[in-house]
Formats: structure tokens, sequence, C-alpha cells
């Protein structure tokens, strides 16, 4: 087996999905094989910081159900089969009863996580905001200016601060959406590199220090204090945002 295959074990390995033999190939793989451990620490820290800051807050869409039903082709009748007594039917009944068990398993195996759903949503909008020069719905250098914009369009108060004594200038802010929910997208400067920080209100999510990740390629940073989640994405390097989450935490507003 190649790093590759072994990396498919690492999803199931997470998620306690494993036998006995499949664990002890992988555990006798990583053992020897670096860029492999570094992988799974990876997506454990990841799953780790991402169910804790944000487990329970981002259900499915309601209208999602919907968008499958209506992908489904039309219904047609079926032809009359000749009908068999008794037992046949029974049998007939029985095999129906585990197809449908099988699609329903089919359609929860093909539903990601909870957790990588949320990160790739969230990196997908700051992606997105680059991409579609989209950074801002209200361009403003005052921290004031911003969160009077945000007042009527929330239902709670995104915190804007000052932290251009640091070295990192406020743009503006933004309504951005993962899933159904609406956020708060503020963001910040440092030089020409764009730092979105998307904020939310916590709902059962107790406080925690800051929480750096690695995705793609983006500094991630994770955090929740004062019944507010956030959410740092940049293309800064790690030791940038910190120096950013920390100036923003100190800061005003």
């Amino acid at each position: 087996m190649h790093c590759d295959d072994f990396r498919i074990l690492l999803h199931g390995d997470l998620d306690g999905e494993l036998d006995t033999a499949e664990a002890a190939r992988l555990g006798e793989h990583l053992a020897v094989c670096e860029a492999c451990r570094r992988v799974r620490d990876r997506q454990s820290t990841l799953r780790a910081a991402v169910r804790k800051h944000a487990a329970g807050q981002f259900p499915m869409p309601g209208r999602f159900p919907i968008r499958i039903l209506a992908a489904l082709p039309a219904e047609r009748p079926a032809p009359e089969r000749p009908r068999f007594p008794g037992r046949w039917f029974e049998f007939g009944a029985a095999l129906a009863g585990v197809a449908v068990l099988a699609c329903s398993l089919t359609y929860f195996l093909l539903v990601p996580g909870q957790e990588e759903r949320f990160a790739d949503e969230a990196i997908a909008g700051h992606s997105r905001s680059l991409l579609e020069g989209h950074l801002t719905d209200i361009a403003s250098s005052e921290p004031a200016t911003v969160r009077d914009w945000f007042r009527d369009k929330l239902d709670f108060a995104p915190p804007v601060k000052d932290v251009s004594a640091q070295g990192f200038s406020l743009v503006g802010g933004r309504l951005d959406y993962l899933y159904d929910r609406k956020l708060a997208a503020v963001v910040y400067r440092r030089g020409p590199t764009a730092i979105n920080l998307f904020i939310w209100p916590a709902e059962t999510t107790p406080e925690t220090v800051p929480q750096q990740l690695l995705d793609e390629g983006l500094s991630i940073a994770l955090w929740a204090e004062a019944g507010i989640n956030y959410c740092s994405i940049s293309k800064l390097d790690q030791k940038e945002l910190a120096e950013f989450v920390r100036a923003y935490r100190s800061g005003a507003g």
C-alpha cells in the first residue's frame, strides 16, 4: 500500500470505523512515515477545533431535501407484474425493505461530517470573497461606521475593532453565510493580504483560547469569548495571523 491508500484509511480511523487489521496496518505505517503522521495530526486538529467551535450551530439547510427530490427523475408507472401469493409476497416486501435501508445508508454515507462541512464553507467563503472581488458591502476604516452598518442587518452586534496600531488596517465589512446562517464578515488587511474575520453568536460553545490550523494553504484561527464565535482566515502565515488575533482580542470595540 502507498501513502495515498493509508491516507484514505485516516478518515476511517478518526471516525473509529477501521477493523483491527486495518488499524494495525495503519499504525505500523504511521510509525515509519512522518508525512502521513503530519496529515493525521492536521486532520485530527481541524476536526476537534471545528467541532468545539461550531458543533450543532450549522444544521443541514431546510431546502436541502427539496433540492435532492427535485433532482430525482419523475416517477413512471411500473409495468404490471405477475402476482405471487403467500410467501412470495412476503419475500418481495422484505427485499423492498432491504433496498430502502441500503438507499438510506448510502445517503448518510455520502453526507460529509458536520465539522468538515463547516471548515469547507468557511474556506469557500474566504476564497469566494477574493475571487469575486466582493470583500466588503461597506468599505470604511472607521470601526463605528462598520458597526452602524451591521446594526439593522443582524440580530447581534459584531465587535469591530481598530487594530491599525498593530499593523492591521480595517477595510470594511459584509454579510456572509455559512449554510443558512447569516454572519458578519469583518475584513482587515496587512499590506496586500486580506483577513476575513467571520463572527456569529455562540449558542452552547464555552469560551476558548484561539486554536490555529493550516488548511489548503490558508491560516485559520478559531476561538470563542463573551458569547461570540470567531473564525479568522487569511493567506498570512500562522505567526502573523496569531499577531492579528492577539491585537484584535486586546483591542477595544
